[in-house]
């Protein structure tokens, strides 16, 4: 009974470990895009899902390709398919937003999701 016990905290504090260690730092990707606050998490990941590797909606993909960094191109892409670039859904059409910049102002939307709008 004692080694069931045992083994059911171990793994218990394995996947715990390993759940934070999957979404810690990734916050500060919020940073890294205009009006990352804005939408928060969901920006990147499919809403409702705790963040990981595997939740990443389409402009988190197209984020992680562009080196977790706001680009032009990237302000032009489209994302989520949805025609409204990723720049207009976050403030920044030409994607000269720079980290440490304000964010732009707005009729802010999300970038991943396709019926944000």
């Amino acid at each position: 009974m004692r080694s069931r016990i045992s083994v059911t905290i171990v793994l218990c504090a394995v996947f715990s470990a390993f759940a934070v260690s999957a979404v810690a730092g990734k916050p500060v990707f919020l940073k890294e895009v205009p009006n990352g606050g804005k939408n928060k998490c969901p920006t990147c990941h499919l809403a409702g899902l705790m963040p990981s590797k595997t939740t990443v909606n389409a402009f988190g993909k197209d984020f992680r390709s562009a080196g977790f960094r706001w680009t032009a191109e990237l302000a032009k892409n489209d994302s989520d398919g949805d025609g409204i670039s990723n720049g207009r859904e976050l403030g920044d059409p030409a994607g000269a937003w720079k980290k440490g910049d304000a964010d732009p102002s707005g009729n802010i939307t999300n970038p991943g999701d396709p019926a944000s709008r």
